[in-house]
């Protein structure tokens, strides 16, 4: 059991709490859950940091590829293990919030019931979002009897506007992070791209990547001039990069307001 501050035994609570609403609910409404859920765990340290670690150089859309490669070879969709599992859904979550994901088609083509959709949820639940919960609760060191109440800390305190616009630009980090990510598995897949094109990308994403952990804008300004060079003209991963272009200038408007 880790040793967690009375806040951080609140927040991990409170997520716990909102994923076994997403693991009893139905399709509607998961949009708003899965915002909660986000929101949740940006306010948390441990679970953010926890997360953050997870989503590095991982690759969401690979795996929904490999799970639904290996459905049509095994008849079920293959659920990511361990660090995977927890960077999985929390993209999935991610895209949901962002409106990029059909949440729906994604369970009725790989966890359809003839009984209908909110069977086809259950199933969807059963085999992805209760292993979720699992999986993070041994990451935490919880029993699923726990009511977390052990370890020792002092209560912190925080200034609850200066909080929500710091969870925001989490979101936000974290949204920058998958759109990197995605990006330099397209840059890597693509035979078209030379090698020491993708050399080049390699360094400039790797730095991006450390400055996004460590949420350093200036950092990032510097990379994305770099990386404008190595792939601005290369037409192949133009979504990519404008979902990457798109995700900065996000974090921007943020900081502004």
């Amino acid at each position: 059991m880790q040793n967690f501050t009375e806040l951080e035994k609140s927040k991990i609570i409170e997520c716990l709490d909102i994923i076994d609403e997403l693991i009893a609910g139905k399709f509607i409404l998961f949009d708003v859950k899965a915002s909660k859920l986000l929101k949740c765990i940006a306010s948390s340290e441990y679970l953010y940091g926890l997360f953050a670690k997870c989503l590095m150089d991982y690759e969401f859309t690979k795996d929904i590829r490999l799970g639904e490669e290996y459905r049509r070879l095994q008849g079920r969709f293959k659920v990511p293990d361990d660090d995977n599992l927890l960077a999985f859904v929390f993209c999935l979550c991610l895209e949901v919030n962002n409106g990029k994901f059909n949440l729906q088609n994604f369970v009725d083509n790989n966890f359809f019931s003839p009984s209908g959709y909110n069977y086809s949820y259950l199933n969807f639940a059963r085999e992805l979002l209760i292993p979720f919960k699992s999986t993070l609760m041994r990451y935490l060191g919880v029993e699923e009897s726990s009511n977390i109440t052990e370890g020792k800390g002092e209560q912190l305190t925080m200034d609850i506007d200066n909080t929500n616009n710091n969870n925001d630009n989490k979101i936000l980090f974290a949204n920058l992070l998958f759109s990197i990510n995605e990006l330099h598995a397209k840059v890597l897949e693509d035979k078209k791209i030379r090698q020491d094109v993708k050399d080049e990308e390699y360094i400039v994403t790797m730095g991006l990547i450390e400055a996004v952990r460590l949420e350093n804008i200036k950092i990032i300004n510097a990379l994305i001039i770099p990386l404008e060079y190595i792939l601005g003209k290369q037409k192949s991963v133009k979504d990519e990069y404008n979902e990457v272009k798109n995700c900065m200038l996000a974090i921007y408007e943020n900081y502004r307001k």
